[in-house]
Parts: C-alpha cells; structure tokens; sequence
C-alpha cells in the first residue's frame, strides 16, 4: 500500500467515572466536553475520531442536546466519526460473552439513535486486548479497533510497517487493527510539542504513511488541554494546518475508503500484565511483562472477590426466562458493576475502594431483581461461588445472603439486598493482606495470651450434615492445639442455622488426647461498614463477662443483635467484634457455646 502523503488519524475518548454524580458530569461537560467541540468546529479541514462512553453519551442527551445536534452536523460534514465501544467503559475480555455482545450493542444503540450512524469501529477500554475478542466485535458490526503501536513491535513488524493498519484472525472472522502511539498523545496532551515536531519527518517517508493519536480525557483535569489558550488543542491543531499538504487528516473510516488494497494480516498477543499496569496506574509485578493482563485478579484479593460475584450474578441473569424488562434492568446493573474502575481505580486507592463498593453495590442490585418478592423462598445451596475449585455454602435469605468457606467454616460474603452492602468486605482495601472473614477461630493459651494456639482457620471443614430444609448445616474438622506438653489433637464442631433475619452459630470442641488444656477460645467478627462514623456498639453486661453486643450502623439503618452462651469477654474496635471465652478442656469432655445474631431493620 503506497500513499502520496502522510495519513494523520487524531482520536479523543471521552469516558468519566460512571458513578459521576449530574453535578459532576456538568463540570465534566464545561472543562472538557464543550470546549473540544467548540475548539474543533472552526477548523472543518481537520477530521477527527471520537469515543464517548454509554452514561455519558446518554447524559448529553437529557442535558445538552444541543451539542448533539452540532455533532450530527460535523457528521454530516464528515469531519467526525465516533466509536462504539462497551458502554459502560468495561474491560472487554474480563467480562462473560454475552455481556460483551450486549454492552457493545447497547452503546451501538444509542449512538445511532442519537447521532444517525451505526458506528463501525470500537474503543478498546484501557487497550486490553485478546484474540477472542476478534470473534465478538465482528459479530457486532465493528469493521476495526486501535491497539498501541507497542503491540504491533511485539508481533516483530519493523518501523516501516507499524504505522500501516493491519488484518488480524480468529476462527475465521477479520478484524482490521490501527496503530495509535500513546506515549505521543500524553506529550502533546501535556503541551509538549517537540516530540510531533520531531516525528512528522520521519513519518513522511513512504513506507510509514500513518500516524493515530488518541487523547483520553476521564477528568475534568484531564480537560485543560482543551481549552487553555496556549499549547492547547487550537495551538496544535494550527500546527497541524502548517504541515498540508504534506499531511493528509483522516478519520479510519475514510483512510479505509482511499486505501483499498489488501492489508497483511498479523496476529497480536494478548495484552501483558506489565502494560496493563502502565494504563491504569497500579503497581507492577516481577517478572509482569511476562504475565497475562489478568494475572491482576490473583494479586489483588478485592478485585478477585468483585470477579467472582459479578460472574456470579452473570449466570443468574442469564438464566432468568419470561419477564424481558426486569431481565433487561438486571443487566443494566451487571454492567455497571462490570466498569473497569472499580476491579483496577487508575492508582488512586480511595478511589478504588469507593467504586468497588459502587460496583459491587450494583451488583446486589441486580441480584434483588431477580427475585419475585411475592414467591422467593430461602434456600441453602453449595457450589463453588469464588472460583478456587471448592464448593461453598449460600444461604439466600429475603434479607440477606450469608457466604461460607469450608476452609476456616468462615463467612467471606455478607450481603443485605435492600440496602445493598456487604459486611464482610475487602473492597474497601488495596487488596493486600489477609481477606476479611467472619468466625475466624482462635486459641490462646493462658501463658501465651497474643499467641494463636492452633490454626483452624486454616484447614478445610468436611460437610456432617446438609439441611436444606432447616436451612442448617455442621462443618467439622481436627487440628492439633498447642499445649504445655507439646500439641493434642482438637476437634471443633461449627454448626449454622439460618432464618430471614436470624443467624445461629453452634461451636462444639472435644479434647482428643492427653493432659487438660486451660486458656481462651475466640470467634472473630471481622465486619465493614459504609460509614464508620455512624456505627455505635451497646454491650450487654460488663466487657469482662457480657451476654451479647448491640452494633448499630445509621449509614443502613440496620441494627445487628449478637448474643452468646455462656457469656464471654467481649471487644469491638469498630471493625471486629470479638467475644472471648476462657475455658478448660479436658480429654473426652465436650464444651458447647452459641453465638445468635438477630436483624432489625429500620423503616
């Protein structure tokens, strides 16, 4: 493919957090969305390409849609080209299938109904990258999509060949792949211009005929460059103007149209954990330009938890039959829960941790649509829900679901419904460190009081007995405890109970073998709150010697009644609720406690 000048391909991508409030999408729309158009009008010789993500597309619409009409007339006029994309700016090849299929149609929608065009090309949301995908965009239309040049160096294309389109296959459908340099964009975004001023020359040769640039504005920040007098869109786009006829300005879809000789074809790798790391802002790896781009999913034990729930309530969207409008509202939270922000937040963790909560709240939205309020009956179920190859339990409440782990018998998932939360959280962390768990049970010998003695929140509980019409089950395992002659063999016995707004915990130990043992046992209640503020505890007796503890969290205006036999020494700091019992085990004798936990929740 031989041109006579130099191709230039300038793209922007407009996608702020989707949890934006009205107030801060209008700030958005004034530092960024408006000023570009403005920018960009008075210079009808230069095309540009644009991607607007879903919640703000429709938002324009219901709040400025007169500036759709003056992005139809640039159409018209063919001086812009818009992209589809997922509309909730997901990370296409995280998420099922069918949801890639359905996000990429809903935005296709809407921008054809709002704009006039189909489009016919797709954004690739942080540039993640995998070859299936080539089977999924084709069967939606989308003729191409942009990747880094960097993934076109790594398929071993020389200089001369990266600034040229490609074809790439799978399964025999072909996609069309554009090279965009963004290590370029950032410079120019910044008000850097050398580093174009530098490159043009070298891309005049014939043999390099196209340069794509895409600027990502996500922050009203980000926006600056759009309107600042100097160094800024109109500076640059000038600069542009000073270098025709030698340069040529396109969108993709006209550079297709000129150039209709056949493209080669290449086959791009999958995107690395290392660029996904550059992209989005967070730490990397040893050994990361090595490893898969959701090798992050193993890192980061909150993203993983948001995983596992949102393919969770993937099946079971999927799955509902008959009624179409509270299926298609279930998805509308499922994909909002699917945004990329909230499995990876661009480096920031309070960020993070507030669109993990937003996200997963989602999520528990979708679930509670599911359900018919009038027939919804609990149940208890097993089956392998966090994807770690061992089947947990799940009680599904009309209040609440309760997660248990056969490892440690711990809950790793509390979820209220009506006011979407989950008590047992580590979405509000960075995901290091131990996960959050409920009933984590512990040892302390009398001489060795911050010493764990054994460690059955560790092992793997074999199932006794299953219930499911009493909603209980009894977990029971052996570990050995630390004694002052060396380590006895322990069992310990956990029995649940459920109820719509009752939990029962029954914990029987046996002493197996050898001398008594005297010290405390524990159960851990390890819990996450909206607003830690808005929490306040009540005990029941003396904190040496209480019969339960009262928490009540305002932000839910749910109040949480624990209570045990026989009492027990008790501490909450807030987070962790811990009542303590002192006990004396001898050999062949059995000691029994009860934990109970009632719900009121506030009209």
């Amino acid at each position: 493919m031989i041109l006579d000048k130099m191709q230039f391909l300038l793209g922007f991508c407009f996608s702020p957090p989707i949890h934006s409030t009205d107030e801060e999408l209008e700030k958005f729309y004034s530092a960024a969305v408006k000023p570009f158009v403005a920018v960009v009008y008075r210079f009808p010789d230069v095309p540009v390409t644009l991607f607007f993500s879903g919640p703000l597309l429709d938002w324009i619409q219901r709040q400025h849609s007169e500036y759709l009409s003056v992005l139809s007339e640039m159409i018209k006029r063919k001086q812009v080209e818009v992209l589809g994309g997922g509309y909730y700016a997901p990370l296409l090849p995280l998420i099922p299938p069918t949801d890639r299929l359905g996000q990429i149609e809903e935005l296709t929608t809407l921008v054809r109904k709002l704009l006039g065009r189909r489009p016919r090309g797709l954004w690739l949301t942080k540039g993640v990258w995998d070859p299936a995908l080539v089977v999924h965009l084709t069967g939606s239309g989308m003729e191409y999509t942009f990747l880094e040049e960097g993934d076109f160096r790594r398929v071993g294309l020389s200089q001369a060949q990266i600034g040229l389109p490609r074809l790439t296959e799978h399964q025999g459908r072909l996609l069309t792949v554009f090279p965009f340099h963004q290590d370029l964009a950032q410079k120019i975004q910044g008000g850097d211009f050398e580093a174009f001023l530098a490159m043009v020359p070298s891309r005049r040769k014939k043999d390099r005929q196209l340069l794509s640039l895409f600027l990502t504005i996500d922050t009203p920040e980000e926006g600056n460059f759009l309107s600042r007098s100097e160094a800024g869109l109109e500076s640059f786009l000038q600069l542009l103007r000073s270098f025709y006829p030698e340069i040529e300005a396109v969108t993709a879809s006209s550079f297709l149209k000129k150039n209709q000789q056949a493209l080669e074809r290449s086959y791009f790798s999958g995107t690395s954990f290392d660029d996904l790391c550059k992209r989005t802002g967070i730490s990397s790896r040893p050994s990361s330009s090595s490893q898969s781009w959701k090798q992050f999913l193993a890192y980061d034990e909150a993203a993983n938890q948001l995983y596992n729930k949102m393919v969770y309530v993937h099946l079971m969207v999927s799955s509902l039959r008959g009624d179409k409008y509270k299926k298609k509202s279930a998805y509308d939270d499922l994909w909002k829960a699917q945004n990329w922000l909230g499995f990876l937040g661009g480096g920031d963790k309070e960020l993070l941790a507030l669109h993990r909560q937003k996200s997963f709240a989602a999520l528990l939205n979708a679930e509670s649509l599911l359900r018919d309020r009038t027939r919804f009956q609990p149940s208890l179920t097993s089956q392998d829900f966090d994807l770690d190859g061992v089947k947990e339990y799940l009680f599904q409440g009309s209040t609440y679901n309760l997660y248990i782990d056969p490892v440690g018998g711990q809950v790793f998932e509390w979820d209220f419904l009506d006011r979407p939360w989950n008590y047992i959280t580590s979405l509000s962390v960075d995901g290091e460190g131990p996960k959050p768990m409920a009933f984590v049970d512990r040892f302390y010998r009398i001489d060795r009081p911050g010493v764990d003695a054994a460690f059955f929140f560790r092992r793997e509980y074999r199932l006794v007995e299953l219930n499911r019409e009493r909603w209980s089950f009894q977990l029971m395992t052996v570990d050995s405890v630390d004694g002052y002659q060396g380590r006895q063999p322990l069992r310990l016995k956990k029995s649940f109970t459920f109820d719509d707004n009752s939990l029962v915990v029954d914990f029987e130990l046996e002493l197996l073998t050898g001398p008594s043992w005297e010290g405390w046992f524990t159960t851990e209640i390890n819990l996450s709150y909206p607003e830690p503020s808005l929490v306040s505890g009540e005990c029941f007796g003396a904190l040496t010697q209480a019969s339960g503890y009262l928490i009540t969290d305002e932000a839910r205006k749910i109040t949480q009644g624990w209570s045990w036999a026989p009492d027990a020494a008790v501490s909450f700091d807030g987070a962790r609720l811990a009542p303590q019992w002192w006990l004396i085990l001898h050999p062949g004798e059995i000691w029994r406690s009860r934990l109970s936990l009632s719900l009121n929740q506030e009209d």
